[in-house]
């Protein structure tokens, strides 16, 4: 993971999140740059991802903890968690296997149904409406999204209709889930 205080990214809040640049950046020494990250994934998918500098990084990030662990989430693969409209949205990958979610996903109607013993929620990218053991539900303010090709959900909404206690830290831009 790159570092904004890692041996090789140095400490400047001005400096790109990043250990080094991708050999396709240009960008020399310009502390207000973006770093970017090239990886090839096991598909052999290449995959750039792009790293905002470190004061933007620490303005921006959303940390999620779930009984005590953080939840870790790989960039490139699953996406950051980010807050819309004042709710922390998490990957659905990420998510579904910290609460033990089984996932079925038909693309053809953007619809996401999460399993987990006896409860089922079924919602659609886009739309408020959910249902929650067959009954409608609607989240407020931020609904599922897709964003570069990961499928974020409102986390705390859902937290809460499982019966799963989350508490927000604006200081520390941290939600924890007990």
């Amino acid at each position: 993971m790159p570092s904004c205080t890692g041996s090789m990214g140095g400490t400047s809040k001005d400096k790109p999140v990043r250990e080094r640049p991708s050999s396709d950046d240009s960008s020399s020494n310009d502390s207000s740059s973006k770093g970017k990250l090239s990886i090839t994934t096991a598909d052999g998918k290449k995959v750039e991802q792009e790293y905002p500098t470190c004061a933007e990084a620490k303005k921006n990030r959303v940390l999620v903890v779930v009984n005590g662990l953080y939840l870790h989430v790989a960039p490139t693969v699953d996406g950051w968690p980010y807050i819309e409209n004042g709710r922390v949205m998490v990957p659905l990958r990420a998510i579904a296997d910290v609460f033990e979610f089984e996932v079925d996903w038909k693309a053809s109607e953007q619809k996401i149904t999460l399993i987990k013993e006896e409860k089922t929620i079924v919602m659609y990218i886009g739309k408020s409406e959910i249902l929650v053991d067959g009954e409608e539900v609607l989240l407020k303010d931020a609904v599922p999204a897709i964003k570069k090709g990961v499928t974020f959900l409102p986390v705390g909404q859902l937290a809460g209709m499982l019966g799963i206690k989350a508490e927000w830290d604006s200081k520390t831009r941290t939600v924890k889930f007990n």
